[in-house]
């Protein structure tokens, strides 16, 4: 059985854009292979209200479509989960060696607790974590 690679995961959460975006900017200088993630985790139960409706399910297909066929011109190939970001996390660890994760930095309240809990994680595991204000 081979090893397995030693990856950076940029986790995309909001900032879906490849240009002048600081996460990506930081992955790829990490000098790792980087590994594009996607998980579209449940709503939490604290926060009904954050349930998507049929605009905001459509916006999200089109805009991961529009980022998995912009990625595979870099090369890249979009993974993506519908679970907990730990589980998530769990299960690429099984496939990776991850060295760094690199997501963009979100400021609802309802992602505190969550963003916790990954940069637990990834403490936990031997993963350098960064959260980058991508939207200035």
């Amino acid at each position: 059985m081979s090893p397995k690679p030693d990856v950076t995961l940029w986790w995309i959460r909001q900032c879906f854009r490849l240009a002048d975006n600081p996460a990506l900017q930081a992955a790829l200088e990490t000098g790792c292979p980087v590994v594009p993630v996607y998980i579209h985790h449940p709503v939490p139960p604290r926060y009904p209200q954050l349930k998507r409706g049929a605009a905001s399910n459509w916006w999200l297909h089109h805009s991961l479509a529009a980022l998995t066929d912009s990625l595979q011109t870099k090369g890249l190939r979009l993974s993506l989960f519908q679970a907990e970001p730990n589980v998530a996390l769990q299960h690429l660890q099984g496939v990776y060696t991850i060295r760094h994760l690199i997501t963009d930095q979100r400021f609802e309240p309802h992602q505190a607790p969550m963003l916790e809990d990954v940069a637990g994680w990834c403490r936990a595991n031997g993963v350098s974590f960064q959260a980058l204000n991508t939207n200035l």
